[in-house]
């Protein structure tokens, strides 16, 4: 008697590593085999295959002048390009880690065109996780990609936005002068 087993799909068992800031501002739990990059208030998640072309990234804000101050002038600039260059998909509350959040989502409605004109691949998708720490500052966790990648990035993006710890940074206060002007002793 000849028994035939079938592979059932499955998913692979994922290695996961956290990553804590410097300073205690978030914990970020993400796969271990994927790319961590920096940039300024910001830090980026990469899958491992070069044509990827999904990308995540967990951006501290208001970090300029010409900056949206508070979560709700961010959305609203989200929400411009809306009808124009993208459309819509889903605007609704949700939470990331234990936090309120606004998760929206969008799909480019303009076909992208590379340098010389040529018919690049797209639509280019994004969901943001906008999320108010306090008063002065608030976290975007965001999802950038086109097709299949962008799918299947999506479930571990939605698994990094529930393990996400976030907390506003610590706001260090300047050193107070004696009447002179020049430092107290000590300080």
């Amino acid at each position: 008697m000849a028994v035939l087993f079938l592979a059932a799909p499955c998913r692979a068992a994922v290695d996961y590593t956290q990553y804590k800031h410097p300073k205690g501002d978030f914990v970020l739990e993400h796969p271990s085999d994927w790319k961590r990059y920096y940039g300024m208030q910001t830090v980026w998640l990469e899958p491992p295959a070069r044509e990827s072309r999904a990308v995540i990234g967990l951006e501290l804000h208001p970090y300029g002048k010409a900056e949206a101050r508070t979560a709700e002038e961010f959305t609203a600039e989200l929400m411009k390009g809306e009808g124009a260059i993208k459309k819509l998909d889903s605007k609704a509350e949700a939470k990331v880690g234990s936090l309120k959040a606004e998760r929206l989502a969008f799909t480019e409605t303009l076909e992208r065109k590379g340098s010389y004109g040529q018919k690049m691949p797209g639509p280019m998708q994004e969901v943001f996780y906008v999320v108010p720490v306090a008063k002065e500052w608030f976290y975007v966790l965001k999802l950038r990609g086109i097709g299949e990648p962008f799918q299947k990035v999506l479930p571990e993006f939605e698994r990094i936005a529930q393990k996400l710890e976030l907390k506003a940074p610590a706001v260090e206060e300047p050193k107070k002068k004696d009447k002179k002007g020049s430092k107290p002793a000590g300080g």
